[in-house]
């Protein structure tokens, strides 16, 4: 009886469903009242009370609670139903905004890459230039490139030679 009872009061605590946990604390209720009727009868040595107890109206009590039960079951796989749904559409939202970021971050790498790439190639093309002038005898070819990096200190070693070159062929002349 206390077991039917407790077990009333944590359904009502523990499931927020009103309706379904009137329905069984009702039916736990009336299954304990039930039972200790079927009890006092026992005790009392009423078999046939306690036989019509038992086969009336606790079976019908019983038969309720297993009712309530059940629905209380299919409330339960239809709430966890919707909670899995929502979970799912959260990982998709997820993956969709993790997409959205890693596309982002492919492009912004891909145009840093782009300047990047120009930063040295543009120069490198400006020391092929020069170097080629210089090797076809062109003394008067000035590079336009002047940078504080390794490519320009490269293009003012270039100058300095050209220069040096120059004042060289002056002094032979």
């Amino acid at each position: 009886i206390k077991l039917m009872q407790k077990i009333g009061e944590e359904l009502k605590e523990k499931f927020k469903d009103d309706t379904i946990t009137q329905h069984i604390s009702k039916s736990m209720d009336t299954l304990s009242q039930q039972v200790t009727a079927i009890q006092s009868s026992v005790k009392d040595k009423n078999w046939g009370i306690a036989q019509n107890y038992i086969f009336t109206n606790f079976e019908d009590t019983s038969n309720e609670a297993i009712k309530a039960a059940e629905d209380m079951h299919k409330r339960i796989d239809t709430k966890a139903g919707n909670e899995v749904l929502l979970v799912i559409a959260s990982m998709l939202t997820g993956a969709v905004i993790l997409i959205a970021f890693t596309l982002a971050a492919v492009n912004i790498s891909r145009k840093v890459s782009k300047k990047t790439a120009k930063k040295i190639t543009e120069p490198m093309g400006e020391l092929v230039n020069l170097s080629k002038a210089l090797s076809d005898g062109k003394l008067d070819y000035e590079a336009s490139y002047d940078g504080n990096d390794e490519i320009g200190e490269v293009v003012d070693a270039f100058g300095l030679t050209v220069k040096r070159l120059k004042d060289i062929i002056k002094d032979i002349n």
